[in-house]
């Protein structure tokens, strides 16, 4: 286990990737920590401390956590990768306005819940989770790129003010049937290839627009480029 001492104010970062730490304990105060690193670890459960108001960069990739605290005040977090951990859920705090990145691919989350305010939020990615509902906050105004892929999504919704929203993949889900609703008119990509569709619903506004753009395989192999 690794246990950082008291009175490291001026810390601006910490890596302590590729070891075999089963815990990590941080103390309060880490006020001028900008990067944490602590991926490929063997952590199951971390909670972080009060205190990361300029951390900047979070990754703990690579462990097997169940349990994943995040304080608040990440008022200056832009990136979070917690990518191939084993998180069943995971509480998001507010005040994550600069966040642009968010990678949660590969745990186990059924379900998750976005607070309002994430206006910076650029990218999402699910990918590999257990994922069935997915509620987005109506503010996300710079999210591009939505990874859903290998969920058991039945239903999807784009908030409207996502303006530069342009790639959506949701590629190797296992719902057999699933409704596409909102979803912003600069999309560009997509991916819905290797379900196990049976039913699809797309939005009315696309039925003069498919022809032209669409690549279809029998149901279970889709891609649209070009809306």
């Amino acid at each position: 286990s690794f246990s950082l001492p008291d009175g490291l104010e001026k810390l601006r970062s910490l890596d302590l990737s590729n070891n075999l730490l089963p815990r990590v304990e941080l103390p309060d105060g880490l006020y001028a920590l900008e990067e944490l690193t602590l991926s490929y670890n063997k952590l199951t459960s971390l909670t972080l401390p009060a205190g990361l108001s300029n951390l900047s960069s979070f990754a703990v990739l690579g462990n097997q956590l169940a349990s994943l605290v995040l304080p608040n005040g990440l008022d200056n977090l832009v990136s979070l990768n917690a990518r191939g951990n084993a998180l069943t859920s995971l509480p998001m705090p507010g005040g994550l306005g600069r966040l642009a990145i968010l990678d949660l691919s590969s745990n186990a989350l059924a379900a998750l819940e976005l607070p309002a305010g994430m206006v910076s939020l650029s990218e999402i990615r699910l990918a590999g989770n257990s994922i069935t509902s997915l509620s987005l906050p109506g503010d996300l105004e710079a999210l591009r790129l939505l990874q859903l892929g290998d969920n058991k999504l039945t239903y999807l919704s784009v908030p409207a003010a996502s303006g530069e929203f342009t790639h959506l993949d949701l590629a190797g889900s296992t719902a057999p049937v699933f409704k596409l609703g909102q979803v912003p008119a600069g999309m560009v990509n997509l991916s819905l290839w290797n379900n196990g569709l049976t039913y699809l619903k797309l939005p009315e506004s696309w039925r003069s627009a498919l022809p032209s753009g669409l690549l279809f395989f029998a149901l279970n192999a889709l891609i649209v480029l070009g809306l």
